[in-house]
């Protein structure tokens, strides 16, 4: 199986400039990279819920626009905590409309009668009308692991995404996840990179992590009973190697 895996020492063409990821060539292929050797600079989401207000549910940072173009983004998550109803989400996203293109790892209880994980990957693609198209299912993911993620975009007369997320061991790629290619109907055009959490605590957080140089994120939910909280459960994860790229294997126009 082809590597999809992009160390930091391959990234020796790519510089960056001030706090923002920078935009360069490699062949033909336009590429954003960040290592997170230093802060991006997250602009945060806040939740507008009664119950949740101001607890934080999301950041980002802005990238170049596709502008509609196909492309590849690919990502290491390291889950450091696990926890029932959070997800750990990262993907692109748009700030001009509705579109977005995401993975996430979370944890429910397995259909009852059933042996599946408690883990899962969930994929998600919106179109810039909202018409979203997603797929998911029950998979086991640990902490401590690195997954390497990798999402794409393929324009073409019918336009197709795809979701593959894979496990390195050796010079081998295991492969823990295949949406294979879903069809999407309309533009895609992203200009951020995109984090999200499970907010109903005000412990949730998306920051950067100086010592690690990674993107953290921290979702979770306070078990509150007759208005006094008994617990908090959290969800952990780090993201690095962040790295958007042209697919020019893709079908073109």
């Amino acid at each position: 199986m082809k590597s999809y895996k992009m160390t930091r020492g391959m990234l020796f063409l790519l510089v960056f400039i001030s706090m923002m990821p920078v935009s360069g060539k490699s062949g033909s292929a336009d590429v954003v990279s960040n290592d997170y050797s230093r802060d991006p600079g997250l602009t945060l989401i806040k939740d507008t819920s009664e119950k949740c207000r101001d607890n934080i549910r999301g950041a980002f940072y802005p990238i170049p626009s596709t502008a509609g173009e196909n492309f590849t983004q690919e990502f290491d998550v390291l889950q450091t905590k696990q926890t029932y109803y959070c997800n750990s989400t990262v993907g692109l996203s748009s700030s001009k409309d509705k579109s977005k293109i995401n993975i996430s790892f979370g944890k429910t209880n397995r259909p009852e009668g059933t042996t599946l994980p408690e883990t899962t990957i969930s994929f998600l693609h919106m179109n810039a009308e909202g018409k979203a198209v997603a797929i998911g299912d029950f998979i086991q993911t640990d902490t401590g692991v690195v997954y390497h993620v990798k999402l794409e975009y393929l324009k073409s007369d019918e336009s197709f995404v795809r979701a593959m997320v894979v496990v390195k061991e050796g010079d081998k790629e295991n492969v823990v996840f295949d949406s294979d290619k879903l069809q999407v109907a309309g533009i895609t055009t992203m200009d951020r990179v995109e984090f999200n959490v499970r907010s109903a605590t005000k412990e949730s957080k998306i920051c950067y992590n100086p010592e690690e140089k990674k993107i953290y994120l921290q979702g979770g939910w306070d078990w509150i009973v007759d208005g006094t909280n008994k617990a908090t459960y959290l969800s952990g994860a780090y993201v690095d190697d962040m790295v958007i790229s042209e697919n020019k294997n893709s079908p073109r126009r």
